[in-house]
């Protein structure tokens, strides 16, 4: 008789904290991110293609209405594809917010993390601008104090890795069980995934239908949670709700905008 397979969490569990940290910082830094800048795009053309007027008002009654209609139902469901897949089931193979927690979801990692950002933040060092005091004593005073701050400052960057980590686990667990989420997936598995009479989850409930807005509630909070998993796992900071938010919104603007039809009457 064979041996049964070991679940993904089992696997996990056997892994030494250095391993689990670096895979969840590999996952964060080369997956996530850039998936969620992609979906960041898709979101900026879907706000001229699905939500505004700007184009819309361009076509009269025509065949190519039927045309545009199918390009803006196309490009969101591309959009609410990419989102869900950010949030598919943990396993080894899939880069998803719920395999990220499975690293990390540790008192030992959280731990060690917590040590890296005590560790960069204390070996920092500090710098006296000016001539140094003329007096040792007082000179040996001064960058006492100074190490003393840099220590205690570093320490509070420490205890804020823990809280943000731990805050960002449990909002992750949240969303994973969130109707809103729930009716994305489903939506997924029906009509754009694949062609379903009635999926899975569908056989042990009601779903309700999935609401427009739902993808872009959805994208803040993943915004917010890739920003912060970067930050407290990999040590780096990354402005995606503003910064790559407003980048691609600019380039949206700059094709959408500048887009006119000319398009006659049916």
């Amino acid at each position: 008789m064979s041996r049964k397979q070991k679940s993904f969490q089992e696997r996990i569990a056997e892994l030494d904290t250095a391993t689990r940290i670096e895979r969840a910082k590999v996952l964060i830094g080369e997956k996530i991110i850039d998936h969620i800048l992609e979906i960041v795009a898709i979101h900026a053309n879907n706000e001229y293609l699905v939500y505004s007027k700007r184009l819309t008002d361009q076509i009269p009654f025509s065949y190519a209405a039927n045309a545009y209609n199918i390009l803006s139902q196309t490009s969101f469901f591309f959009g609410v594809l990419r989102i869900a897949a950010l949030w598919d089931k943990a396993d080894e193979d899939t880069a998803s917010f719920l395999t990220v927690i499975e690293y990390i979801d540790d008192d030992e990692v959280i731990k060690a993390l917590a040590e890296e950002h005590l560790q960069a933040h204390a070996s920092l060092g500090s710098r006296i601008w000016g001539d140094p005091h003329p007096d040792p004593e007082v000179r040996a005073a001064i960058d006492q104090s100074i190490r003393g701050s840099q220590q205690a400052f570093a320490q509070r960057q420490a205890n804020r890795a823990r809280r943000r980590l731990r805050r960002a686990i449990c909002i992750t667990r949240k969303i994973a069980a969130s109707p809103s989420l729930e009716r994305l997936q489903n939506l997924r598995n029906k009509h754009i995934a694949h062609s379903l009479r009635q999926t899975r989850r569908e056989k042990q409930k009601s779903i309700d239908p999935a609401k427009y807005g739902d993808e872009a509630h959805l994208l803040r909070q993943s915004i917010w949670l890739a920003e912060n998993f970067y930050c407290w796992v990999n040590g780096t900071s990354f402005d995606i709700y503003k910064d790559s938010r407003e980048i691609a919104r600019k380039q949206a603007q700059d094709l959408w905008e500048n887009v006119n039809f000319s398009i006659p009457n049916r």
